[in-house]
């Protein structure tokens, strides 16, 4: 079997409607808040949408010998970062503006090496974009787990939004665009807020398909067996992507130590057992 650890971001219709919020907070340079239940996949699509885990890797092999592959980082736009828990008003600060520096170096350093390599070979890379004078190549800035901002954090949030004047998406749980809205010279820059829902039991079904897949088995629908099991799944998880996660990394464990080749009723129930699951 493989590895169901590793998560296949799989383009969703919720993940389309994230993509389109972030680029008009983008285009407009507005700040938006997105606010969702936990697990929906909120984190999963700002890293995916700002692709993240490329940035963040050659960011942190910048001043090493390891090989950049520059044509993965051209043309990006977005950052994301996350605050720690309780962070001070300065290491907010420095944070902040530390990731934003970082992309902005990696960007301009790409964008320096594919010019280079046009040169040499005599090509053109429209994707190749200029620094636009007082502005980054940055902009915007995706900030996850915004419940964790004081009134001091959102002040810091404020500053970097005007002396950068770039896009600002805040991601936080339901109830966040309630706690801002108490201040007023904050909430007077937000343009858009973007309700981010669990996903319906249709989509869910073709995204299920995947998951045995990931798993290294075939989905049947004529197949009582798989039918009655993705049932039992939709029914456990109601469009919740964490909870899903969860759910088959048991289903693999239960199929090895079972010696199943197939995922049954049964299977998705002693899987369920093993997780402790909260209201959704």
């Amino acid at each position: 079997m493989n590895n169901p650890d590793k998560i296949q971001f799989l383009i969703t219709k919720e993940y389309r409607k994230f993509a389109e919020f972030c680029n008009a907070c983008r285009q407009y340079k507005y700040i938006g808040l997105c606010y969702g239940s936990p697990g929906v996949g909120k984190t999963l699509s700002a890293q995916h949408f700002s692709m993240w885990d490329t940035i963040e890797y050659y960011i942190s092999i910048y001043h090493t010998d390891k090989e950049i592959k520059w044509g993965e980082v051209v043309n990006k736009y977005a950052a994301f970062y996350t605050p720690r828990i309780a962070p001070s008003i300065r290491n907010l600060e420095k944070e902040i503006n530390d990731t934003i520096h970082w992309f902005n170096v990696l960007l301009e350093r790409t964008n320096m090496e594919l010019k280079i390599l046009n040169r040499s070979t005599g090509t053109h890379n429209s994707k190749i974009k200029e620094k636009k004078r007082n502005n980054n190549f940055c902009e915007l800035i995706i900030i996850d787990e915004a419940d964790r901002l004081t009134s001091g954090g959102l002040e810091v949030v404020r500053d970097v939004y005007d002396r950068y004047k770039i896009g600002v998406v805040l991601i936080g749980m339901p109830g966040i665009e309630k706690k801002l809205s108490r201040y007023a010279q904050f909430y007077s820059r937000v343009g858009f807020v973007h309700n981010f829902k669990s996903i319906n039991a249709d989509e869910m079904s073709h995204l299920l398909k995947y998951k045995w897949k990931e798993l290294g088995l075939s989905f049947d629908p004529t197949d009582f067996s798989d039918k009655e099991a993705m049932n039992d799944i939709l029914r456990i998880t109601r469009g919740n992507f964490r909870l899903l996660h969860r759910l088959f990394t048991q289903i693999d464990r239960v199929m090895k130590i079972n010696v199943c080749n197939f995922i049954s009723k049964e299977v998705v129930e002693a899987a369920r057992e093993n997780l402790i699951i909260g209201d959704l």
